[in-house]
């Protein structure tokens, strides 16, 4: 139950940092982002998930100028929330109790993402004059999955 209200509530956030006017394109995507959301909460593995995403990307990338630091890290650690949250609904039934190491573990895994993808944020910030600028969104993407893939590999048990 807890990683599918971390869904919903990660989820709607994500769409609602995109928050553009009412009567728009952004307006339409953020009310399918909504409809998808509700199918991503009743299904974490379903396709759904990737449909939240997708429509909270386009809708960002449609309707924010300028969003600031501050508020593309929020919109990331949204993401990565509905992601790692989806993830781990998935491979837990929705009646099953989830035992607490479980959890301290995911909070785990959360906390670095989201202080590396923030860092790298904060990092890449006042190295350009666009906040926007394609150049430093695509590197602090290539940074992250890096430093996360590294992790990943390196923090790999080893098979017995």
């Amino acid at each position: 139950m807890i990683p599918r209200v971390v869904l919903a509530v990660s989820a709607v956030a994500l769409l609602l940092l995109a928050w553009p006017t009412p009567v728009s394109a952004g307006g339409v995507l953020f009310v399918l982002g909504l409809v998808l959301t509700t199918q991503a909460v009743r299904s974490p593995g379903s396709v759904a998930v990737l449909g939240v995403l997708a429509v909270g990307v386009l809708g960002w990338l449609v309707s924010v100028d300028d969003p600031g630091v501050v508020r593309a890290v929020c919109f990331g650690t949204a993401g990565y929330l509905v992601h790692s949250a989806a993830a781990t609904g998935a491979a837990v039934s929705s009646q099953a109790p989830v035992d607490p190491g479980v959890v301290s573990d995911w909070l785990r895994r959360v906390a670095f993402a989201v202080l590396v993808g923030g860092g790298l944020v904060a990092a890449t910030a006042p190295v350009g004059n666009q906040p926007n600028s394609s150049a430093l969104v695509v590197l602090g993407l290539l940074g992250a999955a890096v430093l996360l893939g590294a992790v990943a590999v390196l923090g790999r048990p080893e098979p017995q």
